[in-house]
């Protein structure tokens, strides 16, 4: 293994070339090709999310949506989640919803949906009347 041609460089650190051809090749895989570049899948923007990277894959989703042929309720539905993680209720709902007028029936959504409302419909007594 250590001939030539044996080990290959990502990033500044040396890796067996096995190992660096299988990088590229899961990065490529997990990509879908398009005429105005590459954009990344719902699970990778999903981790960019739970990275703390949520504008930015609010960018990337809203960029799946101007595409043809895109799965519209899958990407409403990972919007919504991401704005929700935001704490932006109002942009979290309008996506929810349209998840739901595309199918009644998605669970994740009507959830999430609920979810949100009972957090907007919570008051304390206490604090309005102190």
């Amino acid at each position: 293994m250590s001939g030539a041609g044996s080990r290959g460089v990502v990033g500044g650190t040396e890796f067996p070339r096995f190992f660096v051809n299988w990088t590229i090749l899961r990065i490529f895989a997990k990509t879908i090709i398009t005429e105005g570049g590459v954009l990344m899948e719902i699970e990778d923007i999903r981790e960019m999310a739970k990275a703390g990277h949520r504008r930015e894959a609010v960018e990337e989703l809203t960029k799946m949506l101007e595409e043809e042929g895109c799965d519209r309720e899958a990407v409403l539905l990972e919007l919504g989640v991401v704005y929700n993680a935001m704490a932006d209720m109002t942009n979290a709902l309008n996506c929810l919803n349209e998840v739901l007028r595309i199918n009644p029936e998605n669970t994740r959504a009507k959830t999430y949906v609920d979810m949100i409302n009972s957090i907007l419909n919570y008051y304390c007594k206490d604090l309005l009347n102190p």
